[in-house]
């Protein structure tokens, strides 16, 4: 148990007297982190990122041991804990990021240390703390500028916004799109009874995916979560 003044516990129970709870709680999410050389995505946006999550942690259980962030855990709590749970049984790695504020997302990532970062989008959420899309966008973009070298951005071609970051970026950058030309491009899709199909285009190769979901904006997330499952090598078949 981590506190910031004593306070009487059982004798069976561990007490780490700190000065700040909040920062030994990311710092050591952070040293249990560093333990695993596995592969760890994180995703933010707009909007879209449980839902991206959930599709990705979907494509990535087909071949990995997989933890995935629970609910909506994505703050400067509910990340730690998050990572806090990362086991030996565990191959990859999928959370949230969430912000109120530039700097936010620069702290997660100095956590989290991902090695694949998502940006799903760049809209009006939160515009009231922030001001204005390029801020978003700069805060959102913090993700990105924590890769390193040896990480790999994810972004959406179709965004004004991503599109200028994925130009710019100094990391390796694939971008998914329906508008637009991506590594990743949707070629066309039609309505079903229960869901979607669309088919995805990657190395000129055309794929046919049936989704359980209805709107344009799920099958940005899809694309997303397919191209994250092609960078870690699944086959079609698995990331359908």
């Amino acid at each position: 148990m981590l506190v910031s003044r004593k306070i009487a516990l059982p004798e069976n129970i561990f007490v780490l007297q700190v000065d700040d709870t909040l920062k030994a709680l990311q710092s050591i999410a952070r040293f249990h982190r560093l333990r695993f050389n596995i592969p760890v995505v994180a995703i933010t946006g707009s909007n879209g990122k449980t839902t991206t999550k959930e599709m990705l942690a979907a494509v990535l259980s087909e071949q990995f041991s997989i933890l995935k962030t629970e609910a909506n855990y994505n703050n400067e709590i509910g990340l730690p804990l998050t990572l806090l749970q990362l086991e030996d049984k565990h191959e990859a790695a999928v959370v949230e990021m969430g912000m109120r504020g530039l700097g936010e997302i620069r702290e997660l990532t100095n956590i989290a240390l991902p090695t694949i970062g998502i940006v799903t989008n760049i809209g009006e959420t939160h515009i009231e703390l922030l001001g204005s899309l390029e801020n978003i966008a700069k805060a959102k973009g913090e993700l990105v500028e924590g890769l390193g070298k040896s990480g790999l951005a994810v972004l959406n071609i179709d965004n004004r916004f991503l599109a200028e970051m994925a130009f710019k970026s100094s990391v390796k950058t694939l971008t998914f799109g329906i508008e637009k030309t991506a590594d990743v491009s949707m070629s066309g899709y039609k309505y079903a009874k229960q869901g979607v199909i669309f088919e995805y285009c990657y190395n000129k190769q055309n794929h046919e995916i049936f989704l359980p979901a209805f709107g344009k904006h799920n099958i940005y997330n899809a694309l997303a979560a397919i191209t994250v499952g092609i960078c870690l090598g699944l086959s079609h078949s698995q990331i359908s």
